[in-house]
């Protein structure tokens, strides 16, 4: 492995994506729209959020992204019902 390839490596990890503020998760998903919302949370929620995205290595976003599908399931195929039947 040469020094272009340890570089090119380095740079697409999670570690570098965390020192550079970048998101590795933005720069695949481009076919999915999202709307900026800012809702409030309790500190403890706040914490929990934090301590997944480190230990899973995803976006905090992504991680909320996630809560939130799992427990509006039942409301999102409602709404994706509704939008095939039209």
């Amino acid at each position: 492995m040469g020094l272009s390839d340890r570089e090119n490596r380095r740079k697409k990890s999670v570690v570098n994506s965390l020192i550079d503020g970048r998101d590795s998760v933005k720069d695949t998903k481009e076919t999915v729209k999202y709307k900026q919302k800012a809702y409030y949370i309790t500190d403890d929620i706040y914490k929990a959020v934090n301590l997944k995205a480190a230990k899973t290595g995803k976006d905090k976003s992504a991680i909320v992204r996630d809560a939130l599908s799992i427990y509006l399931k039942d409301i999102l195929k409602e709404l994706e019902d509704e939008r095939l039947n039209k």
